[in-house]
Parts: C-alpha cells; structure tokens; sequence
C-alpha cells in the first residue's frame, strides 16, 4: 500500500512537494536511527524515482539511469542524508553492539 499525497506522479503542487520532502526526511531519520544496517537504494538521498517501477533492473533506459541533475535540483534533500549519516557515524549508541 502506498498514499503519494493526494497526487499520483509528479507535480508542481507546492503543498504536495513541501509533504513529500517532510515524508523523505521522516523515512531517512527512521531508517538511519533504527539499529541495523540500513538499506537505500541508489538515488533515495536525491529523489530518483523509477515511476512506480519496482524491478526496473532489466531496462536500459532513463527508468533506470541515475539522472545527476538531481544532486543539484535536491540538495536540501541531500544535505539532509549527508547529515544524517554523519550523525549516525558519530553517535554509535544506535548501532548493535557487537557480541
């Protein structure tokens, strides 16, 4: 199951971007902050999507391509993983201790 804020696919809705963007940094810091290792797909930390693609292994086309423009046009998003992960390197409290 899944809800894309109201809208389906992309949208210029400032409402809607301003909920999605709130929603990826809620993921990430649950992700990241769970014991664990945490798995991202290549391109979470910038909003890649494969447009509900989920096994978009087998085409070579831009559903698969990592597009680097997003880097760019997401860094708010991406400065937020940078963090994140830094934090998670130094706050090592919240990895498993080893056995």
């Amino acid at each position: 199951m899944s809800w894309n804020c109201g809208v389906e696919g992309e949208t210029e809705g400032p409402e809607v971007e301003i909920l999605r963007e709130r929603q990826i940094k809620n993921f990430a810091a649950i992700l990241l902050l769970s014991i664990g290792v945490p798995m991202i797909c290549m391109g979470d930390e910038v909003r890649r999507t494969q447009k509900g693609n989920n096994n978009a292994y087998c085409q070579n086309n831009e559903t698969s391509w990592f597009d680097w423009n997003l880097v760019e046009k997401n860094r708010d998003i991406f400065r937020f993983w940078k963090l994140m992960i830094d934090f998670r390197k130094h706050h090592t409290t919240i990895l498993r201790p080893s056995i």
